[in-house]
């Protein structure tokens, strides 16, 4: 037993060594281990102190050269060292340790910064010539930085009360809702600007989102209300109170289904655009009218317009818009592509005809001097002849010995009468009108064109812009595809004017003389069960029609705006410099001269041809004149200057719109580019 534990004494003294022996290195470990993390994160601090300032003596450099262009590369090296002295920013850098570079390159301003600092503490214990590292940041600002914006607008730049009659209409079927504006009231919303900035941050808050979040801000569903709501709330804290009324009125009429917004939808705003972008003002009807149109989710809506053309009893239109407008977008032409485009709108006229008596008057007056060569196509048609006067004779003997005496004892039953009929304009002619929209921009790209222009008291902006094609379908159109997104709707001829018979049976003739006509209402002409002669069946022979697809080619064209008519981004302009939109010229809008197709068909395209001739010249000039009944109606939605500018309140065609820019050349905010 004695033994056994001098064994186990010993052999715990060699573990008690192999223990000391294990701390021992482990506590080297701890404080190798505690060295590295201690020089890392001295290192990264350094590192991240000396981009700091390189930032700041960026920043502060570019805003100098800003305001005074004629330093030099030495001026501004003195200026960075000013920036980066220990009184001002805690540099401890000095000569020995540090060196500042500083280089221009146009209005960007580059600072890079070098300074020596010992590699690891630790080694000072043991001190050697290599415990250096050399830290480089390196920082790139700019300032006076140009900004523009682009602005599309409706020409509704005077609303009188019979523009108001329709904007309350139009914009309140779009909504499902009415609408009851005054004039008044809407020339207050088409001159109230906002600040875009201003508005996008009451957004934010109604929104619960964080501040300076602008792109939650555009992809975050909002509903209508909410936004209009916000934006006179945003007026009448700015003092703009004359237009807060109205708002709140087209706010409160909003019904509660109305479809959730993303305002990026409409707003097309500069991936990442700063807060100095953003300070700028917008036009707020055009904001309120494209998010109006988007809430509307491409409806149709029924519009009643006073088409002012004499003689017109039933005219309807109807409107889908397939795209709602966009608000222009704020960037720096030198690096951005700025770019805004109008609606594209679809419209479907109905005209009924058939009670206009003017018009009716005016194409029988055309058709009068041919009724007698008519009136023997008819009665060749009724009698089917084929063999001139002596078989003409021959079939009246025949009918005249039938319907002697019928109805009675002796012929119980009255044989078929065929009875001609003419009809002129008996169904509404439909005119179907897509505005393609147009496209206004700016890019660092565009060739062989300068995109600004900053010298001196020399300012100019280029801008392109684009339009699409405006066309015009005229005849039968199916209101479903007239509507139809999937393909353009398929037009059938309208009937001018149409010939053709129906089949009737009497139930007494006496000597010729019939009474209590029953009138078939099938081809076949075995059902005689009306006596409203409108419900016969038609056996149409031959007629007169017409159809029409046209189109009004768009533009392509450079557009410069300059001074006195480029403001300064968030310049008042509607009011105080109206100069800064303007038209852009298309070329012909009026449909007069429109290649319209007249026909005819059946029994009268095989009848006489001066017959013919003389109907389609007639018509023509009663119908294709530049003030006829198609291009007087056509032109009162497309023509700007006809009082029913229908494309100009849903913006949907640039060539009834205007454009405008503005440009600020030298914007006073610094910025890191990198």
């Amino acid at each position: 037993m004695q033994t056994q534990r001098r064994i186990s004494s010993h052999s715990y003294q060699k573990q008690r060594g192999v223990t000391t022996l294990l701390a021992v290195l482990m506590m080297l470990s701890l404080f190798t281990f505690l060295a590295v993390v201690t020089d890392t994160g001295r290192l990264y601090l350094e590192k991240r102190t000396l981009q700091k300032n390189a930032d700041l003596a960026a920043l502060e450099t570019a805003l100098l050269y800003c305001r005074d262009q004629t330093l030099d590369v030495e001026a501004m090296t003195l200026e960075d060292m000013n920036v980066l002295s220990a009184q001002r920013n805690n540099f401890l850098g000095n000569d020995a340790n540090s060196t500042v570079t500083v280089t221009r390159n146009g209005n960007a301003i580059t600072v890079a910064l070098s300074y020596k600092v010992p590699a690891s503490l630790f080694e000072q214990l043991l001190p050697s010539d290599d415990n250096e590292v050399n830290l480089t940041a390196t920082a790139t600002a700019k300032a006076c930085e140009p900004i523009a914006q682009l602005a599309m607008r409706s020409k509704l730049a005077e609303i009188d009360s019979n523009q108001s009659l329709l904007l309350n209409p139009i914009l309140g079927g779009l909504l499902g809702t009415t609408l009851n504006l005054s004039a008044a009231d809407w020339n207050g919303v088409l001159d109230t600007n906002i600040n875009l900035l201003s508005y996008l941050d009451a957004l934010g808050a109604e929104l619960n989102l964080d501040a300076g979040d602008y792109n939650g801000v555009l992809t975050t569903d909002i509903s209508l209300t909410d936004l209009i709501e916000v934006s006179a709330e945003v007026l009448n804290n700015s003092g703009d109170t004359a237009s807060v009324t109205a708002f709140n009125t087209i706010a409160a009429a909003i019904p509660g289904f109305t479809p959730l917004i993303k305002l990026g939808d409409i707003l097309n705003l500069q991936t990442g655009a700063d807060e100095a972008a953003l300070d700028a003002d917008i036009n707020l009807f055009n904001l309120i009218q494209g998010s109006i149109q988007l809430a509307s989710d491409g409806n149709a809506t029924a519009v009643d317009l006073p088409v002012n053309l004499p003689g017109l009893a039933s005219v309807s239109v109807q409107a889908k818009i397939i795209e709602p407008q966009q608000q222009s977008p704020i960037g720096n032409p030198e690096t951005d592509e700025i770019y805004v485009r109008s609606a594209q709108v679809r419209t479907l006229v109905s005209v009924d005809l058939s009670e206009t008596a003017q018009i009716v008057n005016v194409l029988t007056g055309v058709i009068a001097p041919f009724i007698g060569p008519v009136a023997e196509l008819l009665d060749d048609v009724v009698s089917g002849n084929v063999f001139g006067a002596v078989g003409n004779l021959l079939e009246n003997v025949f009918n005249g010995l039938a319907t002697l005496a019928c109805g009675g004892f002796l012929q119980p039953e009255c044989p078929k009468q065929k009875i001609a009929y003419l009809e002129i304009l008996a169904e509404p002619l439909q005119i179907n009108i897509d505005a393609g929209g147009g496209e206004i921009s700016t890019s660092p790209n565009q060739a062989n064109l300068p995109v600004y222009i900053c010298a001196g008291e020399t300012k100019e902006l280029t801008a392109i812009v684009k339009t699409s094609l405006l066309s015009a379908r005229i005849g039968k159109i199916d209101n479903a595809d007239a509507f139809s997104s999937d393909a353009p709707p398929a037009t059938t001829p309208y009937s001018i004017i149409e010939i053709g018979y129906k089949i009737a049976r009497p139930s007494s003739c006496i000597i010729g003389i019939c009474s209590n006509l029953k009138w078939a209402t099938n081809e076949a002409g075995t059902n005689f069960n009306t006596s409203d002669e409108s419900s016969a069946y038609e056996h149409v022979q031959g007629g007169l029609q017409l159809s029409a697809d046209t189109e009004l080619v768009g533009a392509n064209l450079n557009t410069s705006f300059q001074n006195p008519n480029l403001p300064e981004l968030g310049d008042p302009c509607i009011g105080e410099n109206p100069g800064c939109y303007q038209p852009i010229p298309i070329g012909e809008r009026e449909l007069g001269g429109i290649d319209l197709n007249i026909e005819a068909y059946g029994t009268l395209a095989s009848g006489n041809l001066s017959l013919l001739t003389g109907l389609i010249d007639g018509l023509l000039d009663a119908l294709l004149a530049n003030d006829g009944l198609i291009a007087g109606i056509v032109n009162a939605l497309i023509d700007p200057n006809t009082g029913v500018p229908l494309l100009d309140i849903l913006g949907a065609d640039l060539a009834g719109a205007e454009v405008g820019a503005a440009l600020t050349c030298e914007n006073d905010k610094v910025r890191l580019t990198n």
